[in-house]
């Protein structure tokens, strides 16, 4: 009886193991305004950087771009000397492609890349040290912010792991691709 109710377990096991391939892909969309809705909840973000600025980021606005593959993200910045009763207002763009970080259950921002950066009032030799001083501040913070946080159910449906394949930009929404662990 023993033997027979081994050989059952194993055979289970092994039914069970072959499953994963009976499940295919699955794909996860993520709309637009439900990644700006996400998105929003991270700002405003200040900062203050080597004891000289006060930088806060702001109003940011999600951007999807099928045609590179990347989004991109548009906020208003503002920049306080610590010494001066001075501000300067501008906004700064980012772009980034997408990556899931499987630790995190988290879509986070790859390869960030400078678009644009502009300052009111703003000697141009100041302005690009302190669009340098900008961009480092915004790619530390979205390096550090998910995106979007997938729910545990993406990474494991019906007894079987799932692992991120792909992700695709459209101009309305993210599809992320989840397959089957083999």
């Amino acid at each position: 009886m023993k033997a027979l109710a081994k050989l059952l377990m194993v055979g289970l096991l092994g039914i069970c193991a072959g499953c994963s391939g009976l499940f295919g892909p699955r794909d996860v969309v993520l709309p637009l305004p439900r990644l700006q809705q996400a998105l929003d909840t991270r700002f405003p973000y200040s900062d203050r950087y080597l004891a000289l600025f006060d930088v806060t980021l702001s109003r940011p606005r999600l951007a999807l771009r099928p045609e590179s593959e990347r989004i991109e993200i548009r906020m208003d910045v503002n920049f306080i000397p610590v010494l001066t009763n001075q501000s300067w207002n501008g906004s700064l763009a980012i772009s980034g492609s997408l990556q899931v970080n499987p630790g995190q259950q988290a879509l986070v921002l790859a390869q960030p890349r400078i678009e644009q950066f502009e300052l009111e009032g703003v000697d141009p030799v100041y302005a690009g040290q302190l669009g340098r001083l900008g961009s480092v501040l915004a790619q530390q913070f979205l390096d550090e912010v998910a995106l979007y946080r997938f729910e545990a159910s993406d990474f494991r449906h019906a007894g079987v792991d799932f692992r991120p394949a792909r992700i695709v930009v459209r101009p309305d929404a993210l599809v992320v691709t989840f397959e089957p662990v083999k």
